[in-house]
């Protein structure tokens, strides 16, 4: 339970800072892949690239960014090389099945495409943006009900990180919206950050004396206890069913068969 509002704040959106905190001190970058994330949540996707390119021995992590940054800005042919050139070391990064997602469905393989996005929200169910991408592959793949079930997942995320994104960068809070925010991440079987921004509305209204110091020793004993029940029970994290809304892998290709099939597709 011992976590900061920055902290929190920043588990909202795993790919990426929020534009907000990219320039606070707090956030600053370490290294090539720090500082390209931080340019993404400027939204400058070609100075990502253009960082990531300039390294010379890039690792896993910093391969798999360039892949998405080729995947956001477009550029199919950098897209299509760096497919056919990727090793199995980045399939342990969301950002690598981001970008094989976006190139399987732009080349019209939809079944591949979902469980590429698939293995991107295994990874980071914060991943609006993979959410988003899914639910057309699933329309395509006639999944009506599982896309709009994703659909609905993408726009649930999507409301967590605006909330987060008026709070990046600026001083004032607004205690009903760190209130809805909790809510959402309820939602989204995220308890254990619900009750920490539980905990944050309530450092705010003790602060501003909206609540009596009763009701703030009874919240806290809330918080406390529910936490350790979660704990104890082992009930932190969303099970795969949860993060999938339902999609059933076992109906795709699995990602050995991906890799495959994607590699002789880029050849």
């Amino acid at each position: 339970g011992d976590v900061t509002e920055n902290e929190l704040r920043s588990m909202l959106t795993i790919a990426h800072p929020l534009l907000g905190d990219a320039d606070d001190d707090s956030f600053d970058p370490i290294g090539p892949l720090g500082k390209a994330r931080a340019e993404i949540a400027r939204g400058d996707w070609q100075a990502a690239r253009n960082l990531l390119q300039q390294e010379d021995s890039p690792g896993p992590w910093e391969s798999s960014l360039l892949g998405r940054a080729y995947a956001v800005l477009g550029d199919v042919d950098s897209l299509r090389t760096w497919i056919a050139d990727a090793d199995e070391s980045v399939d342990v990064c969301p950002d690598a099945w981001y970008a094989k997602g976006v190139y399987a469905a732009s080349a019209g393989e939809h079944a591949v495409a979902i469980r590429c996005f698939a293995e991107t929200v295994i990874r980071d169910p914060t991943d609006r943006d993979a959410y988003a991408n899914m639910a057309p592959s699933l329309a395509a793949a006639n999944a009506t009900k599982q896309a709009d079930a994703i659909e609905q997942r993408a726009e649930l995320i999507e409301k967590t990180q605006a909330i987060g994104m008026q709070m990046a960068g600026r001083t004032d809070r607004d205690q009903q919206s760190i209130l809805q925010l909790s809510d959402l991440l309820r939602q989204l079987r995220r308890p254990l950050e619900a009750l920490g921004w539980r905990g944050v509305w309530l450092t705010y209204a003790n602060e501003s004396r909206t609540v009596s110091q009763t009701e703030v020793q009874q919240v806290l004993d809330e918080i406390v206890q529910e936490r350790t029940v979660l704990l104890e029970e082992n009930q932190t994290k969303a099970p795969p069913d949860f993060v999938l809304c339902g999609v059933n892998l076992e109906t795709f290709p699995s990602p050995e068969e991906v890799n495959e099939r994607l590699k002789l597709t880029a050849q």
